[in-house]
């Protein structure tokens, strides 16, 4: 299924549709990624989206600076349109690493799961360096472009993000952070109330779809999905406003540099869910008990998370491990072998 999906992909990007499948085909390609993937492309051709339009947000790609993922993300990007820098990840493997010399929100001691889960703690890391030195920049957007170097972008991926942003701009609520990836479209796929939206684009809050998950998991729609997973939804390709990181900053002030041993001690999940579980949905929705203290501390009220986050219906981009193994990160190729 994944390698017909892939298949699929790169013929759109050179400008044949394969939309139209045979009732095999479909059979092969039946789950929830990959039909909202197929929607995306149909919404995209009968918006009359361009394949080789250029976005004018600049992309800010976590890698490390050693990854040959680099070049692979280069060729695809480039098909996107996209103006784009890396940014060095943090190596947490390194033996000539020091934590403490990063510049970083928050570190003032070492996370707990730091020497059992390296990989994924320095991903956290790697995460908030960056969106520091965006904070600090000269040059401040309104909106950032935060990438892994395992993102893979859908056809016409230009024009569909700055019609999202378009439409983020024209929402009441103010937006902080859209999560533009495919990983929550099992979720919109078992919500009856969602279920009418998956056709077309729209922004959907994270403590709405967080209300969603609750109700498919009581009619076990979504039993075979373990807590983690219907916790998170990746951080491979996510946009972060302006107002997103000057709360972020504002938090790190409050609680006086213990950002990270504030949030990240109580649970496993690293940076997804420090933006999605901690602050992307409201304390009372939160699995977590240490986003609580925004309450007690006067900074957000009982119902309101303090990031304002959404995720898309119609997924802009795909995970390069999702559509092939030959994509695998070493530590996920180690886990899976583990298993």
């Amino acid at each position: 299924m994944k390698k017909l999906l892939e298949e699929i992909l790169v013929k759109e990007w050179a400008g044949i549709s394969s939309t139209n499948l045979t009732a095999t085909e479909k059979e092969e390609i039946i789950s929830d990624r990959g039909n909202q993937t197929l929607n995306y492309l149909k919404y995209c051709q009968s918006t009359g989206m361009k394949l080789s339009s250029k976005t004018n947000i600049k992309g800010h790609v976590i890698s490390l600076n050693s990854s040959p993922r680099r070049t692979v993300f280069a060729n695809n990007a480039e098909k996107a349109g996209l103006n784009y820098e890396f940014f060095d990840a943090v190596n947490g493997f390194s033996e000539d690493l020091n934590v403490f010399n990063l510049n970083v929100w928050g570190l003032q001691e070492l996370p707990k799961q730091w020497e059992s889960n390296k990989g994924h703690m320095a991903c956290t890391l790697s995460h908030l360096t960056l969106y520091k030195s965006l904070y600090d920049s000269n040059d401040k957007q309104e909106w950032n472009l935060i990438l892994e170097d395992d993102c893979y972008f859908h056809p016409y991926f230009s024009d569909a993000l700055d019609d999202v942003i378009k439409a983020a701009n024209e929402q009441q609520q103010d937006v902080d952070v859209i999560y533009i990836s495919n990983r929550a479209s099992h979720w919109f796929s078992v919500s009856e109330n969602l279920k009418s939206k998956l056709n077309t684009m729209h922004l959907v809050s994270l403590d709405n779809l967080t209300d969603e998950i609750t109700a498919a998991r009581k009619l076990q729609y979504a039993s075979q999905y373990s807590p983690k997973q219907a916790k998170v939804f990746g951080t491979e390709a996510i946009l972060i406003r302006k107002s997103g990181l000057e709360k972020l900053q504002g938090l790190e002030r409050h609680y006086s540099g213990y950002l990270l041993g504030e949030y990240l001690a109580p649970g496993p999940f690293g940076i997804e869910a420090f933006l999605q579980n901690h602050l992307g949905r409201s304390p009372s929705k939160s699995s977590f008990q240490t986003p609580h203290k925004l309450i007690e501390d006067g900074l957000v009220a009982e119902n309101n998370p303090l990031l304002n986050s959404y995720v898309l219906t119609l997924p802009l981009t795909t995970t390069r491990d999702w559509l092939g193994e030959s994509y695998f990160s070493e530590t996920r190729r180690k886990r899976i072998n583990r298993n």
